[in-house]
This record gives structure tokens, sequence and C-alpha cells, in this order.
């Protein structure tokens, strides 16, 4: 099922009376029948519902729709979270044989007499959503989440393992890291994993960073999740699914997920448990809209209170984090395509522009119980720096970067700040074989996820990089742990020269140079992170495909649609016709959704490229963008349509001159439409193998 749709249920419209005119004795005309479903992946036979953790699932009496737990557990049964999960099977059988009915699942499905059946089943009050197999990943998606989580690890900086300190035995103190995104809560620990695989994704990179042996010890960090995208229906924005998780929410959804967050932390803290330091992953966003002053008002950073009351709720949750001395980290955004697309940093990353408040203001927020109690657990670890001691800002935008430490692709205008990580291709899942049935999975397999590019990925490892450095620093404040990393990082350089961050996203420090972070560097250890000497300008160094795996890749695409295109395409790309979805006034994960899972670009000689392709949604104009060494773009049409996980190679001859050896990046650009109808596009950077 697209994800600009949700699950269908409770579709059908039931006449219970109507008032005919004098002289009609013809009984109303049936409602028409909503449209068909249209992913192949939704049958309607499979349903799971949350209701009562302490009842056995309720039985259909009329043997309609067989039920069990989803979840069994270890001896005794699966806890609460596990033991509310029922799932619904249809046997085959009709509520009423022979009887019209609208069938939106073809003549061998569930019609709606038996969708709303199952309705009455579950009982009022219960959850009910279907269980679509939304196509399995192809082995080679498999496979190459593993490759793209080992190349992602070592060139952040990753390392095998962390050892005890020297110095106390009792380091490294793990940190509270949480992701709040589009996940389901697990504040008291866990990642759970949601409809959208962002928030988890985001989450096990952080881990996986932080946490080399898993969250065995040694480990930097609890990684836990919150949920600040709840909504999942831009037809229904009221609705919220705080089981499943959603695509995107409000700015008051956001607020509320980062008090949820620090109210957990301060719950563990009062009653002598819990980690020391918090560290917020916000790799979310929202454009500025001057007329709504939603983001960037005017005199932002002197006259914060001009902002709208949602945005400005955000930002007082914000303050409130940051009072009690956590650490926010914040994507700088995607570019969004369109005619006139956005620059800038968006929000709350634009953010970095206010200042912390000062120590009475943060007292006030915090409360004195809170002081007290701080001050009787961690006596030696102060909550915020001392006044002027550190860069001290309420929040710290990231930005992406490539295996060259070259922006990501299409990058956004203006919007560099001094904070680089990462942000190409990562992926992130439980692997561990309690995975299925742990609490936070919330009726989802673990199955590797897409692949993420954008600056969601690069905040992660930003978190990550933090985590490491303050579980071995637990006494440093959060801006003295900023600044650590930061002076720890690679000083990007372009001819020779370093390179600054972009105007208005470094105000009140003269440090403005961008650093990429990096673990191990932030650890003091050995690294081998480093891009190549000049990297900027040679071609994309992506990590080696082994054999055996582009074996795989030719073998799972050999009935894959097949067909040619060459350079140059003189159409103006799809991505500059129409904004992504989100550029809308809601809150959307930095990026929205991958256009392609696990899309590579493998060269096939000099001139020639093979484009193997699963499109993450539906497309039209489906083009490939390669971009050499000198900055010159160029474009094939590849597709007219793509469909939605269907395998596409696609060969392409470029021009007579250019040699594929020279592409600096690659991406993809292609055409959605929302379920109103509205055209959007979809970007994405891709692997290149074989360069």
């Amino acid at each position: 099922m697209s994800r600009f749709l949700s699950s269908r249920f409770g579709l059908s419209l039931v006449v219970l009376g109507a008032v005919l005119a004098p002289g009609f004795a013809c009984g109303p005309a049936p409602a028409p029948c909503p449209p068909a479903e249209d992913d192949a992946g939704c049958t309607g036979q499979r349903w799971i519902s949350i209701g009562n953790p302490s009842a056995p699932c309720p039985a259909d009496s009329l043997g309609i729709w067989a039920e069990e737990k989803l979840f069994k557990g270890p001896v005794g049964g699966p806890p609460p979270a596990l033991a509310r999960y029922c799932v619904y099977e249809w046997t085959g059988a009709r509520v009423n044989p022979g009887a019209t009915q609208c069938l939106p699942y073809g003549a061998n499905g569930p019609g709606d007499d038996e969708i709303n059946h199952l309705q009455t089943v579950v009982t009022a009050g219960a959850e009910l959503g279907e269980d679509c197999i939304d196509t399995a990943p192809l082995g080679f998606e498999e496979d190459a989440a593993g490759w793209a989580r080992k190349s992602l690890t070592r060139r952040a900086g990753g390392v095998d393992s962390l050892a005890p300190s020297a110095m106390d035995p009792t380091l490294p103190r793990p940190v509270r890291v949480v992701a709040v995104d589009t996940s389901p809560d697990a504040l008291s620990g866990g990642i759970a994993v949601g409809q959208s695989r962002h928030g988890d994704t985001v989450a096990h990179v952080a881990r996986d960073l932080a946490c080399p042996n898993t969250e065995a010890a040694p480990c930097a960090a609890h990684v836990t999740t919150a949920l600040g995208l709840p909504r999942e229906d831009l037809a229904n924005p009221l609705v919220t699914s705080p089981a499943q998780g959603g695509f995107f929410g409000t700015e008051g959804d956001l607020a509320q997920a980062i008090e949820r967050s620090v109210l957990s932390f301060r719950t563990e803290v009062a009653a002598g448990q819990g980690d020391p330091r918090l560290v917020l992953n916000l790799s979310v966003g929202w454009e500025d809209d001057p007329e709504r002053n939603n983001c960037a008002p005017a005199q932002l950073a002197q006259n914060p209170d001009s902002l709208a009351p949602p945005a400005r709720a955000v930002l007082d949750a914000m303050r409130y984090a940051a009072c009690h001395g956590a650490l926010l980290l914040a994507a700088a955004g995607n570019d969004t395509g369109g005619p006139k697309p956005p620059s800038g940093l968006v929000c709350p990353a634009r953010w970095e522009v206010i200042s912390t408040p000062d120590a009475a203001t943060c007292d006030a927020l915090v409360g004195a119980k809170f002081i007290t109690a701080w001050a009787e657990r961690w006596p030696s670890f102060p909550r915020r720096p001392a006044s002027a001691q550190a860069y001290d800002r309420v929040v710290y935008a990231v930005g992406g970067v490539d295996y060259n430490d070259a922006p990501l692709v299409p990058s956004r205008p203006l919007a560099r700040p001094r904070l680089a990580a990462l942000g190409l291709l990562a992926a992130g899942w439980d692997m561990s074989s309690n995975a299925a049935v742990t609490p936070n999975t919330n009726g989802q397999p673990p199955t590797a996820p897409p692949l993420l590019t954008g600056t969601s990925v690069a905040t992660a490892v930003a978190s990550a990089i933090a985590a490491g450095r303050w579980a071995y620093n637990p006494a440093a404040t959060a801006p003295e742990i900023l600044d650590a990393i930061y002076q720890s990082g690679v000083v990007l350089q372009q001819n020779g020269s370093n390179i600054r961050a972009d105007p208005d996203t470094c105000i009140g420090t003269s440090a403005c140079a961008v650093h990429r972070l990096s673990l191990c560097r932030a650890l003091g250890v050995p690294c081998d992170d480093a891009a190549p000497v000049g990297a900027q300008n040679d071609p994309l160094p992506n990590p080696a495909l082994s054999s055996t795996l582009l074996a795989t890749l030719a073998g799972e695409f050999n009935a894959a649609i097949v067909s040619q295109a060459s350079f140059p395409d003189t159409l103006p790309l799809p991505s500059a016709g129409h904004p992504t979805v989100a550029a809308s006034p809601w809150t959307f994960p930095q990026p929205n959704w991958p256009a392609c899972p696990a899309c590579v670009l493998a060269v096939d000689g000099p001139n020639n490229v093979i484009l193997y392709a699963r499109p993450g949604v539906t497309m039209t104009d489906l083009t490939l963008v390669i971009v050499d060494r000198q900055g010159i773009v160029r474009s094939a049409r590849v597709a007219a349509t793509a469909p939605r996980n269907d395998a596409l190679r696609i060969t392409i001859t470029p021009q007579t001159g250019f040699s594929v050896a020279n592409a600096r990046s690659v991406w993809l650009s292609g055409t959605a439409t929302t379920q109103s109808g509205s055209p959007v596009s979809v970007v994405q950077q891709i692997a290149v193998t074989g360069l």
C-alpha cells in the first residue's frame, strides 16, 4: 500500500434510513463502492488488532475469521505490551453468501461485509489494521543493507569495541539517546519498529555506532524512541497512530514527544535510576512559512517569542530539555525540489541561533525537586555549563556528507552548518535472536529497512559520536561535549582552503569551519575513516560490492523489466517541477521516504552503466542524474513509469566524450502522486559500484 494511504477498513457507507419524496416507492440507491485496493501486497486476508492483554483474542462465532495471539512469548506467555496483539486470518467464508457487496480486494478476497464484521468481532475500542504483505525484500536488499551498515560504520569512525577506562573502570557510563521520530514510544528501553522504518533506522544507526557489541557492556548509549510524528493519513490529519507510529506530524506532536522524553529521563533520575546524560536526536524538520511565523521570523535570535504558538511550543520543549542538561541535535534538511526550492536550514535546526536559557531561568524550568535529586545522585556532574564557558545553544544543526566529504546531492542551498557527518546509504535494524519478541516491535518483523540517505542519517551518526564521547566524560556538560566532538573532527577543505559554514548557520561563535565528526577521533583511538586526499574533486569512491553481492544483484534482476536510455535528456528534471511532500507545513523526517530503497548503479564499461532499481514509490519520469567532477549535470529519462516494488534493469549509454569513471555523484529524480492527487517530487542519491 502506498505510504500516502492508510490501511483500508471501515470504508463502506451503511445507509441506516432515508426519507423518500411522496410517490416514490423505490429504496435509496446504494452508495458507490470506493476504489479497489491497488497494492498487490494488501489482500485483506490478514489483520492485526490491539486489545485487552489480559483476555483471549475475541473469537468470531460465525467462523469468518480465525484468531490467535500474534506473539507467543516465553513460558507463561508474553508480557502485556505484546499480549494485546491478536492476528485474524480470513477463512474464505462470507457473512451473506451470494449477496451483493463491495469487493475491494477482488472476488477472491473479503468484502466490505466481512471487514465490517471483523470490526465488530474485535470489540469497540480495539485498534485494527491490515497486515499487508509489503513485498518481501530481495535477497540483494538484505545483503546490501549489511554492506551499507558496515561501510557507514567504518567511514563514521566506528570502533570494534569500547574499552573500559584505565582511569575509571566504571566508564564508559551509557548515555540515554532518544530518537524523536516516526517510531512508537519505547522510553522504558529499546527501539520500537513502526510502520515507517525511518525512526527505527535512525535509532539503530546511532546504536550500531555507540554500542558495537549491541547493548552488551561496554556500551556508550541506551538508545530508545519517542513518537514525534504520529500521523499517517494526510486526508485525516486528526488521526494518530501511537501503536504503529506515523509518517508525519505537527509541531505540537513534536513538542509533546520532547516533553515525554524529558519526563521519562527525570523520573528515572528522581528514582535513583537511569542514565546521567541525555541526547535528543531530531532527524525531522519543517520549512519556514513567513505567513505563519513557524520557523524563522525576523530577529529570531533576539526575539524568539515572535514564533507562532505551535513552533514556540517546540522551542520551549527544547529549552526544557536543554535545562535538564540534554544535548539536542537536529537535521539540517534536504533539498525539497520544486521550481523555487527553499533554502537555509529547516526548523528546528535553524534555531541554533538561539542561546540556551540562563541559569536562573533553567532552574525555574527544572524545579527545586529535580535539582535536589540531581545533586544527590550526580554531585560531580554539573547539569549546565558556567556562563560563557562554551558555545551553548538550544540545538545544534547537523549536515550530511558522502564518502568524499562532499555535501549530499542534490544539496540544499544555504544549509551547510559547521557540524557534518556521514549521511549516505544507512541501514540499521535489530538482528538479535529475540528481536521478534521484544516489547517494542509493535507487530513489525525486524527485517532490513530501506537504505536511507539524508541529514537524518548524519544526525544519528552525530548523536552516537556525542554519546561515545560523553560516556567516557560524564562530568562534562552538553555544550562541552559538542565542542569536543567538533574540535576532534576532520576539517573539510576544498582546493586547499577550509570550508566554512553557510551564512546564518553559524552565529555566536568564531569557529565556523565545517568539521566532519568521527567517533574514533572523538575517543582518541586509531582511525581508518579518512576520505582520499583531494577526494572532493575525484569520482565517488563508493564501497566496493563483493563478487558474491554483484552476482546476487544480477541474478535477482535477471527477470526485471529491461530497457535502455541515452544521455542527454533535454527535459527538465522532475524534481525541478514539483516540491517534495516534505515541503508542506507538516513536520517530516529528513528525508521523508527513500525513493529507491536499494538502488545501485553498476559501471559496465567506460561509457555504459546499468541501473538496478526497485522504487519505493510509484514514479513517473524516473530520471538518472550524473554529476561529473567539473560539476556538469547530465540526465537520462530511464522510465516513463516506474511502479513501486517493480524491479528495473536499465542500461544507459552516455554521450560521446563522457566517461562514467568521471562521475562525481549520482542521484534519482522522479514524480509521485499523493492520495489527494497532488504531484510531488522524489529525489535520492544512490550508490555506484565498479568505479
